[in-house]
């Protein structure tokens, strides 16, 4: 039920800045601002918010090997995400966004409260270094494979500056070097990181919801293509991990939070990527918004059917 509730608040964000983008009650230029100050400025300080979480559950052994068995995962994703287009049969205009959303889900924003509410603090310190992969990547293949197969001017040294030097780059490997370290930040600088950070999740979603009022709803409901990405991304994929790494991770608790937080719906700042670097934003848009819909049902149905803790 605890699920359940928290993606449908996520739904009701996305409602309001739909609503709202319908009611023309900001400027032309909302969305792409919005999008950069979710890029560049709140999603980069809800990672350095992370830096001091830990938990009690499992050992550091454990937290090492989860971090390993993470990065394996998301290498899984990326391998996967070049045949993936292919069953979607997928045009080249789309291919790159089929990538980006093959590879990445809400395991920031969604995830960390709702391995929180299903399984304690103890738990969500392992959910936040599923994050330390996902961000690193998605500075880097995430904008990649956004920027594949549209009319983007940026030569290869200014790729190489977007990937490697961006703020959300930078902040998920000062997060990795810290937890490698065992530093951490000072309380005052973590509770500020997380006050700005908490702005991630709404402006998001509602960032979503705007781009929902511009594009054709009804569609979304008839492309075949985003029911066979999610089928793929949120029931065939988390099942496969299930199978290989069950093996791998003796605690049960540490195994079900790795697979809920990769089976979530579809991730947040999709569309804001699609904005920024000219990928399909019509159908990472219908994607993100009916996963989370999806969401509501497929998750419950992914903890019975694998009977995770």
């Amino acid at each position: 039920m605890t699920s359940i509730i928290q993606m449908m608040i996520l739904v009701m964000i996305m409602f309001i800045g739909f609503v709202a983008e319908r009611q023309q009650i900001f400027s032309d230029h909302i969305q792409s601002d919005m999008a950069q100050m979710i890029t560049v400025v709140t999603a980069p300080a809800l990672i350095l918010s992370t830096i001091n979480s830990s938990g009690d559950l499992g050992t550091k052994g454990d937290a090492i090997n989860f971090l390993i068995i993470a990065f394996t995962t998301w290498f899984i994703f990326i391998v996967s995400s070049f045949f993936v287009p292919k069953l979607l049969k997928a045009p080249k205009s789309m291919i790159g966004t089929v990538q980006f959303l093959t590879v990445f889900q809400n395991n920031g924003f969604m995830g960390l409260p709702l391995i929180l509410a299903l399984y304690g603090p103890g738990a969500m310190f392992y959910a936040s270094l599923v994050n330390i992969p996902t961000n690193l990547f998605i500075y880097s293949f995430g904008v990649w494979a956004m920027s594949r197969g549209n009319d983007t001017d940026l030569n290869p040294g200014q790729l190489a500056k977007k990937l490697f030097l961006s703020p959300g780059f930078l902040a998920g490997l000062a997060a990795l070097i810290f937890f490698l370290m065992g530093w951490q930040l000072p309380s005052i600088l973590e509770e500020t990181m997380a006050m700005v950070g908490a702005a991630t999740t709404p402006l998001a979603m509602m960032v979503i919801g705007m781009a929902i009022a511009h594009s054709n709803i009804q569609h979304a409901f008839t492309d075949g293509r985003v029911y066979l990405l999610m089928a793929i991304k949120m029931i065939a994929l988390p099942i496969i991990i299930f199978l290989i790494f069950r093996h791998f991770i003796s605690n049960e608790l540490i195994l079900s939070t790795l697979i809920v937080t990769i089976s979530t719906p579809g991730p947040a700042v999709a569309t804001s990527y699609a904005l920024l670097y000219k990928g399909d934003i019509t159908f990472s848009t219908n994607y993100v918004f009916l996963s989370t819909l999806a969401s509501v049902a497929t998750i419950p149905l992914l903890i019975n059917i694998l009977g995770l803790a």
